[in-house]
């Protein structure tokens, strides 16, 4: 049992973030790199893409409780808009 709370303001397990896997890495000269990952929540599944190694630092994020395959779509539509920015 744990020592949470509804009334303490914050919830430590909540916001508990566990690396399930890197889906890309993407560069651009002069920039910090761009990064999509899937990560492993209290409430489900998240993409978050971050600029640089700081997972808090987002650009995006999407919450999924049923599978993969949404984020993993989403992730490819970002991806192919850093592309056509000139991003590697």
């Amino acid at each position: 049992m744990t020592d949470y709370s509804p009334f303490s303001g914050s919830n430590p397990q909540a916001s508990r973030l566990e690396l399930v896997r890197t889906l890309w890495t993407m560069t651009k000269l002069g920039k910090k790199p761009i990064t999509a990952a899937i990560y492993q929540t209290a409430y489900g599944r998240e993409l978050r893409v971050h600029v640089g190694a700081d997972a808090d630092n987002l650009i995006d994020s999407l919450l999924s409780r049923i599978d993969d395959a949404p984020l993993e779509f989403k992730a490819d539509k970002l991806r192919a808009v850093l592309l056509d920015q000139g991003w590697s």
